[in-house]
């Protein structure tokens, strides 16, 4: 919602109260917010609601997000210079996301089993590796199930020679307040490849070194 009121201001151009704003919002939602958030009902009900439905939940955070993005000082006297402070904070708030920089991968995990007669199945997943750690996100749902840096984790591979191509991460974790180890297994089609980029992030942080103060 954050990005997206930053797509707002710079498409639409500074909140102003009492405008159609939320129609505009609405008609190019999808311009500004993830398919996933943008999911709108289909069928009989949904054409009976029309225009004058009530504004979904995405639509409401953005609008409420886009009311909080600040002007610059002076920016009415130039109004392309005035957009470059909102670029840049685009720029600052994805830096903030802990899968920024990224490589993906594409796997699956095992699902919990739901009761006797339901099985488990997979579920798809989007494995994020970068020089920080690892990060294991619902391709569907769009949310992070489980982030660990490296100190926080051990990890092998099989190699489909051997067996279906997985990844292991293990990790510390609890079971109702008790500490446990951890292990998931992941499905993906470049486990081997997966497994030497966490090798070398990890040779590549202790080799490089300390940082310059800003």
């Amino acid at each position: 919602e954050a990005l997206g009121a930053l797509v707002c201001r710079v498409q639409l151009g500074p909140y102003q109260p009492g405008q159609p704003t939320a129609c505009a919002l609405r008609e190019k939602l999808d311009s500004f917010l993830p398919a996933h958030l943008c999911k709108r009902g289909h069928g009989l009900f949904a054409a009976l609601r029309g225009r004058g439905a009530k504004a979904g939940t995405g639509e409401q955070g953005l609008l409420s997000a886009y009311c909080q993005v600040k002007e610059a000082a002076g920016s009415d006297s130039e109004p392309g210079a005035s957009l470059s402070p909102h670029y840049r904070a685009y720029l600052l708030k994805s830096h903030e996301l802990p899968f920024y920089g990224c490589a993906f991968f594409h796997g699956e995990v095992d699902k919990p089993a739901q009761g006797f007669l339901h099985r488990g199945g997979r579920k798809p997943v989007d494995v994020a590796i970068s020089l920080e750690g690892v990060h294991v996100i619902d391709s569907r749902e769009k949310h992070v199930l489980l982030g660990l840096r490296f100190q926080e984790l051990s990890w092998d591979h099989t190699s489909p020679e051997e067996e279906e191509s997985v990844l292991w991460l293990e990790f510390d974790g609890d079971n109702e307040g008790t500490p446990v180890n951890k292990l998931l297994k992941i499905f993906p089609k470049q486990a081997e490849l997966m497994s030497s980029l966490i090798e070398y992030c990890i040779e590549l942080n202790q080799t490089s070194e300390p940082a310059a103060p800003p």
